[in-house]
């Protein structure tokens, strides 16, 4: 994939034609591995409230299998930290996020505020970070559809991505992956993976 035009047009045009894109290595990554187990291990003792209001039922209401530590979701070996701001915590993201949306106006926007975009956004760019993926052995992310397109960026590791039971994608550390919300997709895994998914919200 060619990148000699903005990048938003290379968006609206996978949109308009529900394109799924995979750009090899799009941004390599300067995270590693250590990096990411401290943010993991930094995630898993920060009090954000996170784990009383799992408790009480009123974040992942229809995930029965998990447990909250921290600002942490844990579903056997798949992580989930709460943060969004990962532009503040770990190398290469602010340019990551410079490069998919045209700007750095994101970095300071209120989006990262509060929980996945509470206090609405003010940069109003297309893309926003969701979270960071962190998944041990052999997890399966089952069929699905996302409520929003969404950029995928691999970090360590490897992933498979089935997309409307069709193409699979193999993501290598510096890929990214475009696809729409209507795009139905499951993701597999031969080892350790770490991934940050954004969101689009156009």
């Amino acid at each position: 994939m060619e990148y000699n035009k903005s990048m938003e047009d290379i968006w609206k045009k996978a949109k308009e034609n529900q394109e799924v894109l995979h750009f090899e290595n799009f941004h390599a990554p300067s995270i590693t591995w250590e990096e990411i187990v401290t943010f993991i291990y930094n995630e898993s003792i920060l009090n954000s409230g996170f784990e009383d209001k799992f408790k009480s039922g009123l974040v992942y209401e229809n995930r029965t299998k998990g447990e909250a530590m921290g600002n942490l979701f844990t579903e056997g070996t798949y992580l989930l930290p709460q943060s969004q701001a990962l532009h503040k915590f770990l190398n290469g993201v602010s340019d990551l996020m410079e490069k998919v949306n045209g700007s750095k106006d994101g970095d300071n926007c209120q989006y990262y505020d509060g929980p996945i975009g509470q206090y609405g956004c003010t940069c109003k760019l297309r893309w926003h970070i969701q979270g960071l993926r962190f998944s041990i052995g052999d997890k399966y992310i089952a069929n699905h559809s996302d409520p929003c397109d969404v950029l995928y960026w691999q970090i360590l590791g490897t992933s498979y991505w089935t997309i409307n039971d069709d193409k699979v994608y193999k993501l290598n550390p510096g890929d990214l992956l475009y696809f729409n919300k209507e795009d139905v997709h499951r993701v597999t895994q031969d080892g350790p993976r770490v991934a940050i998914i954004i969101d689009g919200r156009k």
